[in-house]
């Protein structure tokens, strides 16, 4: 499964997928849309489950990620959530993309 993401051009990009989406203040203002939970953490760190969840947005912004997970029965009816964020050296984080609903179909 893909998810595409559009940004600011030639910047780096890290998504993440969360059991929930009740977000964390990042910078006192801003909220990225997922829940600070162990999914959050393997899927900043399990490359060959989640595809391409870092790296550079190309010169139109674009992005895309991929779910490797193997269907089974036991994911069925489950819904995680995905976001991603835009990052530059000197401003940091530049965008915070909005949340994805995941939910896995027989």
């Amino acid at each position: 499964m893909e998810l595409k993401g559009n940004g600011t051009p030639q910047v780096g990009y890290q998504g993440a997928c969360s059991l929930g989406h009740l977000g964390f203040s990042v910078g006192g203002v801003r909220t990225v849309p997922l829940d600070l939970d162990g999914l959050l953490i393997l899927s900043m760190v399990a490359p060959g489950t989640f595809v391409n969840f870092a790296g550079a947005t190309d010169g139109a912004g674009d992005f895309t990620m991929a779910l490797a997970i193997p269907m089974s029965q036991a994911l069925v009816g489950n819904t995680i959530w995905s976001s991603a964020v835009t990052f530059a050296p000197g401003p940091g984080i530049v965008e915070i993309m909005p949340d994805v609903q995941v939910t896995f179909l027989p």
